[in-house]
């Protein structure tokens, strides 16, 4: 199968670090929605994700993204969150309380540890076997899928 893709910037109007699922869902949504203004009125589908971390059991912090693929031509919408990697407690409790300051757990992490990648701290700590781009694109996969065999939502 063979995509075509145009990747335009696309606003979130959430914060640098989304916390918890409402704010990182409701980002991605935002990103949809601002790139398909900007996207190619040719393009069939619109696709979003935007990446967060929230504390699911006290004392484990957990990165995701929430991923949304809108599709122009039926009108309907798939979304998924993303595979789960664990990130260090130390760097997601400082980001959320550095909130303001727009620092990211991975922008923590890098500045603490030069061979960590700021923007892709997950192969890091999944020892070099996952990064940020496959687990995105899993998630994508996935909702191209659910919206190909019929399924979504308005």
């Amino acid at each position: 199968m063979r995509w075509d893709v145009e990747a335009v910037d696309a606003a979130s109007g959430v914060s640098e670090q989304p916390h918890g699922t409402a704010e990182t869902l409701q980002g991605a949504r935002n990103r949809c929605s601002d790139a398909a203004a900007r996207s190619s009125p040719d393009a069939r589908y619109v696709v979003a994700m935007e990446n967060g971390i929230d504390e699911f059991v006290p004392g484990q912090w957990l990165d995701f993204a929430w991923v949304v693929v809108d599709d122009k031509q039926t009108g309907k919408t798939a979304k998924t969150m993303s595979t789960m990697v664990e990130f260090p407690n130390a760097a997601c409790e400082a980001s959320v309380h550095q909130h303001e300051r727009r620092v990211t757990a991975g922008s923590l992490l890098a500045a603490d540890d030069a061979a960590v990648d700021g923007k892709d701290p997950h192969g890091s700590l999944t020892s070099g076997l996952v990064s940020r781009a496959e687990i995105l694109t899993q998630a994508i996969l996935v909702c191209l899928g659910e919206l190909r065999a019929g399924n979504g939502g308005p």
